[in-house]
């Protein structure tokens, strides 16, 4: 193990939620938008080893006051064999724990993953990103829009996982294309997100920084919730603001995103919307 490792390095701990990393540094696919400090390059991945350690530095200090893992900020958590067995030890590390396990992803999810991961029961969320649908040079090296889309044929078969439509970041296009794939896959759950471009520096990991949020989603609050109404017009699907939303709904707790606000036009389709919130960490 290399010696300036530190656990806490590569995660992120906010209200209810731990974002983990499980490389040094890379994506690999390149998308434009990114906050992502080294987006472009290949990933340097942590060993099973530091990923073992960042699991038990979690538990060890977290446990009891988060209910929902996030993977990964910084990287594709499906971008090869090695990230996916990386990705798949922290699932089976915390499989037996109450806590929510959510992946967004640029990749083929492989079956033989599916399957695995089916078997320890509903707390995978798995997000298919496709903010961008005609031009593949702003996310030159991700999976191209027809493969991810192709993933949610796999849906049906693993009752167990929660697949979602991921629009983030949200930009004004063609909207067709995502009635015509949500209708045609049954899509239930639809997140949309906004663009993010500042940033803030943690050791070894970047994630947007969250004091700007407020002001980025209240800029941009018309067009997202114009392309919303669309969406719930010309769908079935529930649409959410965050990707986090149907997880709060699912395990019923307190929104913590109080600049959404109580029956907000963004919460539409939010069980929580007339509860309570929180401030947001």
């Amino acid at each position: 193990m290399n010696e300036t490792f530190k656990a806490s390095n590569y995660v992120i701990y906010e209200k209810n939620r731990i974002f983990i990393d499980i490389c040094e540094e890379g994506c690999g696919s390149g998308c434009k938008y990114c906050y992502v400090q080294s987006k472009d390059k290949d990933q340097k991945l942590l060993s099973i080893k530091q990923i073992k350690s960042i699991c038990e530095y979690i538990y060890d200090n977290y446990m009891g006051r988060i209910k929902i893992l996030s993977l990964c900020p910084n990287t594709e958590p499906l971008k090869s064999k090695e990230s996916i067995e990386s990705v798949q030890y922290i699932i089976s590390f915390f499989q037996k724990t109450d806590c929510y396990i959510q992946i967004s992803t640029k990749e083929i999810v492989p079956y033989d993953f599916l399957k695995k991961i089916n078997s320890y029961g509903n707390q995978i969320y798995i997000n298919i990103s496709i903010p961008v649908i005609n031009n593949p040079m702003i996310e030159p090296k991700a999976r191209t829009v027809d493969e991810r889309i192709r993933n949610f044929q796999y849906m049906h078969l693993f009752k167990n996982i929660n697949f979602s439509l991921y629009i983030k970041p949200f930009f004004k296009q063609e909207t067709d294309k995502y009635f015509e794939i949500i209708n045609k896959y049954k899509i239930e759950t639809v997140y949309i997100g906004p663009v993010f471009n500042q940033k803030s520096e943690i050791p070894c990991t970047s994630l947007y920084d969250k004091k700007q949020c407020i002001n980025i989603i209240c800029n941009q609050e018309k067009e997202i919730n114009d392309f919303m109404l669309k969406l719930r017009s010309f769908t079935k699907a529930n649409v959410f603001i965050s990707s986090v939303c149907k997880i709060y709904n699912d395990y019923g707790t307190q929104c913590p995103y109080i600049f959404l606000g109580n029956n907000h036009s963004l919460c539409q389709d939010c069980k929580l919307k007339g509860e309570k919130n929180e401030q947001i960490a």
